[in-house]
């Protein structure tokens, strides 16, 4: 609860400015979704395709499953800012406690700025 008004923002600021459609390497992302969801993960030799891992799309299968629109795995990815901002709060609590909220912060305002600052590129990529 401490760092949803950057889950807010974060889903503000996709619902405005998200993309109509696939840009950038969130087509082949689909690909690799759909080819998962029929068995296979990189077509078979000799056009096989391995250009990053299966992590992503497999957690884009659902939503290409269920035919969600795009706006959807665009908030996934708000989603996923977001957590990975309580992921450093919680790991920073372990280890160095003085300047886990701090950096917390600073790396939820960092994304904010980045985003301000190049967001056609933040939502193609």
């Amino acid at each position: 609860m401490l760092f949803s008004p950057f889950l807010i923002a974060f889903v503000i600021f996709v619902i405005i400015n998200h993309p109509h459609g696939n840009e950038g390497d969130s087509e082949r992302y689909l690909m690799y979704a759909k080819n998962l969801l029929h068995g296979f993960y990189s077509p078979p030799a000799p056009n096989i395709e391995l250009i990053n891992g299966p992590g992503y799309p497999i957690l884009l299968m659902p939503f290409v499953a269920l035919g969600l629109p795009y706006l959807c795995i665009t908030l996934l990815n708000a989603v996923m800012y977001y957590l990975s901002i309580v992921v450093l709060y919680k790991s920073l609590m372990m280890i160095v406690k003085r300047i886990q909220l701090s950096s917390s912060v600073s790396s939820g305002l960092y994304i904010m700025l980045l985003i301000k600052a190049f967001p056609s590129f933040i939502l193609k990529h």
